[in-house]
Formats: structure tokens, sequence, C-alpha cells
């Protein structure tokens, strides 16, 4: 695999870098997604800076499994130690109209209407493909949603997901040309609607220790699946295209991915020499390289969207208009219009500030 990647790396610089002349193998990737390099080199810097927040959450985590330290391979083990709890697909699809509700009746009209067409494929049959994806053919048309659902709450918030595509879908009235937008904002939406399902379940649960605690860890590891490891994952190819671009022989690649693992989680998990090849298993590395950091930016810009709307219950309209551009304008262009500067680490820190919040929660309830 090492020598795939090392070929993939070398064909990535002979044709990105020496034959289009772009900056940097990352710059590759920027100008695709309509972003400037300095931004993404800003949003990675502040995850590396900000990674004890979640090395915070392993060692709470920790404690509420009655362990001294988690190990990476039980970095995401559940909490629970009764049945879990299981949604019908109406109470389901209530719950998640009722957060986007309380937000906007705009964006609610939307969802309903994606309900109202039958255009969701919720029910699991035999050679349907796994997982779950939102089509937005083109403007004016209605949405579909692929979905296999079980009744677990994860699925409840896979569903959040997928209609906020659908909503951002039907917001978006450009021409087909721009109508897609970059995929650092693809995920914006759809993080933003999970968010406002959280906050639902939360303020239902209110007064029931257990459930809380439960959506809080749960919440927060996914989080960090979609922040943290995505960032590290982007430091992780940053330093690979570089070293062997530089002549590093195959062997080191898993040398620099396990320090990678180490500096990410600092002494709070236990990391084992087996987990050096990891990055063996991750095609993103190989199909699309840098493509990870736009789960990183899609969900700390949903996180900042959602710190905004929280303070002022009228940013509903400013949410709208970003989501209306689609892929016309930049990312930076599109919210410097509303006084919001992703050029700042202080426009980042509003998403981690949200992170630390539910991690204070959590501490507070243990």
């Amino acid at each position: 695999m090492s020598d795939i990647y090392q070929n993939i790396v070398l064909n990535w610089k002979h044709e990105g870098m020496e034959i289009r002349k772009f900056n940097s193998p990352i710059s590759i990737r920027n100008i695709e997604n309509n972003i400037d390099d300095e931004i993404i080199k800003r949003l990675i810097e502040i995850c590396e800076k900000k990674r004890h927040i979640f090395q915070d959450f392993f060692s709470i985590k920790a404690k509420l499994l009655k362990i001294k330290k988690i190990d990476r391979y039980d970095l995401y083990a559940p909490i629970r130690s009764q049945k879990k709890e299981t949604y019908n697909y109406n109470e389901s699809i209530k719950l998640i109209f009722n957060s986007i509700k309380r937000f906007d009746l705009e964006l609610f009209r939307h969802a309903k209407k994606i309900i109202d067409s039958d255009h969701v494929d919720s029910i699991i049959k035999f050679g349907k493909k796994e997982g779950a994806f939102c089509s937005s053919i083109y403007p004016g048309m209605t949405p579909y949603i692929l979905i296999n659902f079980t009744g677990e709450l994860r699925d409840v918030f896979t569903l959040s997901h997928e209609l906020g595509h659908a909503i951002h879908g039907q917001i978006c009235k450009k021409p087909l040309l721009v109508y897609e937008p970059t995929l650092p904002l693809a995920e914006t939406a759809s993080t933003f609607v999970e968010s406002l399902l959280y906050d639902e379940l939360i303020n239902q649960h209110a007064n029931d220790t257990r459930k809380k605690t439960m959506l809080i860890v749960d919440h927060i590891n996914d989080l960090y699946a979609t922040i943290m490891r995505q960032a590290f994952f982007t430091k992780f190819e940053v330093d690979a295209h570089d070293r062997i671009s530089n002549g590093i022989t195959t062997d080191k690649i898993s040398n620099i991915y396990l320090q990678n693992l180490k500096t990410q989680f600092g002494n709070n998990v236990n990391v084992s020499n087996d987990f050096s090849v990891e990055w063996c298993a991750i095609p993103h590395f190989f199909h699309t390289p840098f493509y990870c950091y736009a789960y990183v930016f899609g969900s700390l810009l949903s996180l900042s969207l959602f710190q905004k709307f929280k303070e002022n219950k009228k940013f509903s309209t400013v949410f709208i208009d970003v989501m209306r551009e689609g892929g016309s304008k930049k990312p930076e262009v599109l919210l410097q219009k509303h006084g919001m500067d992703i050029n700042t680490y202080g426009f980042w820190e509003n998403g981690f500030n949200y992170i630390e919040n539910q991690i204070e929660l959590l501490k507070e309830m243990c």
C-alpha cells in the first residue's frame, strides 16, 4: 500500500506542481474548492492548537467507562448500560420538524416538502445500497433522499443531516453551473440541522441525567470524528506529501502517521504501535487527496453559525442568505457580507467554544 500511495503522491506532485505550477499539493484541492490556501492553513493550525479540548473529553469519557485511560481501539465505546432507545419513522420526522421550525419557518416548509413529496426512501430491503445520500439534481427540482432507517438515534440524526442537504438544495436558485455549493460549504446546512435536532433533544431530556449524558457523549464523539480526526488526517497528508516528494522511504510513512496520532491524543489515549498502518485504510488519501478538511470546515462553520443563532434568534435570515448563493461565490466573500471573517482565528474559535461548553456541561453531570 505504501508503494501505491507513494506513486499517487508523486503523480500529484508532477502534474499539479511541476506541470500546472500550483504552489503546494493542497493548493490543487483548494482551488477546486474555491478557497484560499491561507484560510485552510489557519483552519488546521487552530485545530492543532485546540486538540486539548478533545483530549480532556476522552479523559472524562474514561471516568464514565470506569477505566484509567481509553485505548484507541475503544475511542467510540458507548457508555450505555441499558437497551438503546429507538424511534419510529414518523416520530423521528416530527422531532426533526419541531427542531427546524424553532429555527425558521421557511426551512421547515422546505423540509416538509421533501416528506410530502414522498422523496425519502427509508425502508431497508434486500440489495439496497448502504449508507445515506441526498441528491439535489437541479434548481427547482425537489431533492431525493436515500437512507436505511433502523430506528436508532443515529439514524434520526442521519435523516436530519440529509434533510439539511435537501433544504440547501431547495433554497439555492442559482443557475446550474453554480448551483452546487463548494465542498467546504456543502456540509454546512446538513450539520447545522443536526445541531438543531441535538438542541431539541437536550431540551426534551433536561431532567433526565442518564439520557442527557448519553446524548452529550455521542454528540462530542461525532464532533471529534468530523473535526479533530479529519484535521489531523489533513495534517498527515500535508506532511506525507512533503516528505515523499523529498525522497522519504515508504516504510517511514507509517512512522509519520503514528506520531500524528500521538500528537493528537497526547497522554489521554493509549495508542498502540499497530495503529501506525491505519492510514492505509483511509480511502480519501488514495482517491481524493486533501478531501478531509472539507468536513472540518463545514462542521466548524456550522457550529460557529449555531453560536451566532443562540446569541441572536433573528440570525436565520443570514443563514438562509449564505445557503441561497450555492457555489456562486467564495465562502469568505459570502460570510464577509454578514460581518464574519473566516480569515481570523477568532471566527473558528466560536466553534470550539461551543464544543468546550458541551464538555463543561458533561463535567457537571459526572
